[in-house]
């Protein structure tokens, strides 16, 4: 048999851009675990949550009745496809110019505009047109953003 080591997701604070990740997290541990009544995972989800997120939660009485009340204004709140979209793209728009010509730097930046595109396409955004041309080549979308930022210290 293996032995797997413990799951748990993060504390959600209410970033729009960590909410898919805690949603899913917090859904296959907790909110579909058939184990547990709704009023532990409403224990649960005021135990997982702080700052923003937590108030919109902390006055949904912890009762059964309570987590699918809580569960649908954090949803309510979260699960707006627009700020979604826009806090990756403010994201990708606001990465700082690479400086120094570094290994680690290109990495990082190459690693944060990898992250975005992925999330965007995750939130159905076409990002297949997203290339540059230069003479006979077209480069793609990760190549392209990355020799912007190299060579426009903004």
């Amino acid at each position: 048999m293996i032995h797997l080591p413990p799951c748990d997701t993060d504390i959600f604070y209410g970033d729009y851009v960590n909410w898919p990740t805690f949603r899913d997290m917090f859904s296959a541990l907790y909110k579909n675990n058939l184990r547990l009544s709704p009023v532990e995972k409403l224990y649960y989800l005021l135990q997982k949550t702080k700052g923003e997120a937590h108030n919109i939660i902390r006055t949904c009485p912890l009762t059964n009745d309570g987590f699918a009340l809580a569960w649908q204004n954090l949803e309510d709140r979260f699960e707006n496809k627009r700020v979604l979209i826009n806090a990756q793209l403010k994201i990708l728009f606001n990465i700082s110019a690479v400086i120094r010509e570094t290994g680690p730097n290109l990495k990082n930046l190459q690693r944060t505009i990898n992250d975005c595109i992925t999330n965007l396409s995750l939130l159905n955004v076409n990002t297949d047109s997203w290339h540059l041309k230069n003479k006979d080549r077209v480069y793609e979308y990760g190549f392209c953003v990355l020799y912007i930022f190299i060579n426009n210290s903004f």
